[in-house]
């Protein structure tokens, strides 16, 4: 009897989740297109499932705003459940989540049983692509009294752990030691949706702090060698920031610009980390849950992170000039920092931008740091200098000193090539080797 050809093997390969989502990711920064920069509907708020109701929070916010038009998605099967179908041709996005696997495991150091978390998705469509069904969408809000800076500003003024905010000078940093948030003064900045964004980008950074949610990658970030982290921490503050100017209906889209500097180095980053985008989305949402006073969503990366023995104190506003304290948990009238419906124009040049900033900053900082170990330096001048280049927030003056450094290296690899020479003279001359 003739046996039967066996079919040809399938590839059962499971697709890799994160390099998926960090594509769709680098497709749209290729395009100009800053995936992280508003996660949410004018109308709507966040993307959500059209059967549910539910709303999409971490990276899924972002990959699904990235469609544009409806913000309500649902999937294929919810679609023929309801009697229609999806259009022929059209483009699903991927709807990633986290799960266990069903096997346990003991832990050898605690003798505990545990599970293994794993990242899955499901694709889902826009209800604009759905036929043969009526898609009934919910009333829009009619909201008119909605006040997105008073918003805003209570949102800052509510969180109960908020650190010292202190406001001067021409730059806007956190201060993870002294546990503070340096903004330039809100009359200074193009708009007050440029201030809160602003703002909201380093309260996220503070939420990583120990006696918060402690993130490793802020802690890495402060490190000369931490250029993973700083990267992963740099882009969960931007998406923290877009997520509270979404909760409080700022559109600060106008605060960013395309530049070719910008996305390249994200571009870069990317390329370099298929996990850095999905994780940066997650801490994230656990950032900006804890300024809001919410509980994490469920669907955030299952990476446990330690929680505050005691609540930090209370907030300080203060001025850089005239001492204005007023704790962040007292509720009426705003502290120090006003309301800004209308402001003059801008006198920071580049900082309407923060984060552009902050990545020159970062880059220059870790290039210096690497020239720093050439051998024309000692280990003192390594020290003094270190401490000053990490305490420096001017890419102007950064700058200078990479160009000094530079020099200096090539004075020296200079005059020590001349002394070999001198020392070591060659018997023939060069062309005859």
């Amino acid at each position: 009897m003739k046996k039967q050809a066996r079919p040809a093997a399938q590839n059962t390969a499971r697709p890799d989740v994160y390099q998926l989502v960090t594509d769709r990711v680098i497709e749209a920064l290729e395009a100009g297109q800053i995936a992280w920069r508003k996660p949410w509907h004018a109308a709507y708020g966040l993307p959500r499932n059209y059967v549910s109701g539910r709303a999409y929070t971490g990276i899924n916010a972002f990959l699904l705003h990235l469609v544009g038009g409806t913000p309500f998605f649902l999937t294929f099967r919810q679609a023929k459940e309801l009697g229609g179908n999806i259009r022929k041709g059209a483009k699903g996005m991927p709807v990633i989540y986290y799960n266990v696997t069903t096997r346990t495991r003991t832990d050898k150091q605690t003798g505990e049983e545990e599970k293994t978390p794993f990242i899955k998705y499901y694709t889902v469509f826009s209800v604009d692509d759905v036929e043969g069904v009526e898609i009934v969408l919910p009333e829009q809000p009619q909201d008119r009294n909605h006040e997105p800076l008073a918003a805003a500003e209570a949102l800052v003024t509510n969180w109960a752990t908020c650190p010292r905010i202190e406001h001067g000078g021409t730059q806007a940093f956190y201060a993870p030691g002294p546990d503070f948030v340096q903004v330039p003064r809100p009359e200074t900045f193009i708009s007050g949706e440029a201030y809160y964004s602003t703002l909201f980008h380093e309260l996220t950074h503070a939420t990583g702090h120990a006696s918060r949610l402690d993130r490793p990658d802020l802690a890495e970030a402060l490190r000369p060698s931490g250029r993973a982290g700083y990267a992963r921490e740099e882009l969960t503050a931007e998406m923290g920031a877009a997520f509270l100017c979404g909760h409080a209906g700022l559109n600060p889209s106008a605060t960013l610009e395309n530049t070719a500097a910008y996305l390249q180095f994200w571009l870069e980053q990317l390329r370099g980390d298929k996990k850095l985008v999905v994780q940066a989305a997650s801490r994230a949402q656990r950032a900006a849950e804890l300024i809001l006073g919410r509980p994490a969503p469920e669907d955030t990366e299952p990476d446990p992170q330690p929680t505050p023995a005691s609540p930090a104190p209370a907030a300080v506003v203060v001025a850089s000039e005239h001492a204005q304290p007023a704790c962040c948990g007292e509720t009426g009238a705003i502290p120090s920092r006003p309301v800004l419906p209308t402001l003059p124009p801008v006198i920071l040049g580049q900082e309407t931008l923060p984060s552009l900033t902050t990545v020159v900053v970062a880059t220059q900082r870790i290039e210096l740091t690497r020239l720093l170990e050439h051998p024309a330096f000692t280990d003192e001048q390594r020290r003094t200098a270190t401490g000053r280049i990490l305490a420096e927030t001017d890419p102007a003056r950064l700058g200078r000193w990479l160009t000094n450094i530079m020099q200096r290296v090539a004075e020296w690899e200079d005059q020590t090539l001349a002394e070999e020479a001198r020392q070591n003279p060659r018997p023939y001359p060069l062309d005859e080797c």
